[in-house]
């Protein structure tokens, strides 16, 4: 209703333009006569628009539904309901490029058979941008599935350089469901979603130190691995601090020392 409401304030805003480019300032039948034809095309746009916006919400509907039977952990990963990559599946193209008489209707059983490899097109082709940004290993040729394992490695770290600079939401990156939860969001201030990720190096080698400082090997140490044991560390180089009278250090998880370690090169 909003849309339509504005489409329509939009449109009698148009109608005085054209009033005035013709030099017709009264609304009289002349006037009419000969603004008629433009007019006409107007209504004929904005008809068409508000078709194509009632269709655009129909499917989004149908697929937001379809998110709502799914379980609720899984609803993070998977690719929000206002996406528009949810337009371009092929076998809406017709309904959505069909005349623009009246909206028309899709049922919803044959939208949904869609979905699933949608999802699936749309995990696989996030995670092959990810795993393209992994150094390769030496004297090893590996999968793709070998690729997206190594992922969750405690090693691979990955920054989201979209929102870095705005905030420390993408700065460590580890796993391909953190990745994968992140890869949803938006930068601060831009309306797409972060798309630009790197291997930070530097958080890379902050990682394996503190994977090695705990007795693990950082090759094969995952994620999960670090977060089961739950250790504790601290800055060697930060001086106490003094609050209320105490002094005190502080004390990070392992995924918190390297995000804090990266905020430091980044102020400094």
């Amino acid at each position: 209703m909003y849309f339509a409401r504005k489409a329509f304030i939009a449109y009698l805003a148009r109608v005085s333009i054209i009033l005035r480019i013709v030099c017709t300032f009264t609304y009289t039948c002349v006037a009419f006569r000969q603004i008629k034809p433009i007019i006409e095309s107007l209504v004929k746009e904005v008809k068409i628009t508000r078709i194509e916006t009632e269709r655009r919400k129909l499917l989004k509907g149908i697929y937001q539904d379809y998110l709502k039977a799914r379980p609720p952990g899984e609803w993070q990963y998977l690719p929000e309901p206002d996406t528009r990559r949810i337009l371009e599946i092929e076998g809406f193209k017709e309904f959505l490029e069909a005349p623009f008489d009246e909206r028309g209707d899709i049922f919803p059983g044959y939208a949904v058979a869609f979905f699933p490899d949608f999802i699936d097109n749309w995990v696989k082709g996030h995670q092959e941008e990810i795993v393209g940004i992994l150094p390769d290993l030496e004297d090893a040729e590996e999968t793709f599935e070998a690729k997206v394992q190594r992922l969750e490695l405690a090693t691979s770290v990955v920054t989201c350089r979209d929102c870095n600079d705005s905030s420390h939401l993408g700065l460590v990156l580890v796993g391909w469901k953190n990745i994968c939860r992140h890869l949803r969001s938006t930068s601060h201030g831009y309306p797409d979603n972060c798309q630009t990720y790197e291997v930070n190096h530097h958080a890379v080698a902050a990682a394996a130190s503190l994977v090695s400082c705990v007795g693990l090997d950082p090759l094969t140490t995952t994620m999960d691995d670090m977060n089961r044991r739950d250790d504790r560390f601290m800055c060697g180089t930060c001086l106490p601090e003094d609050y209320r009278g105490r002094r005190f250090m502080r004390v990070y998880t392992w995924l918190e020392c390297v995000c804090y370690f990266l905020s430091l090169l980044l102020f400094f």
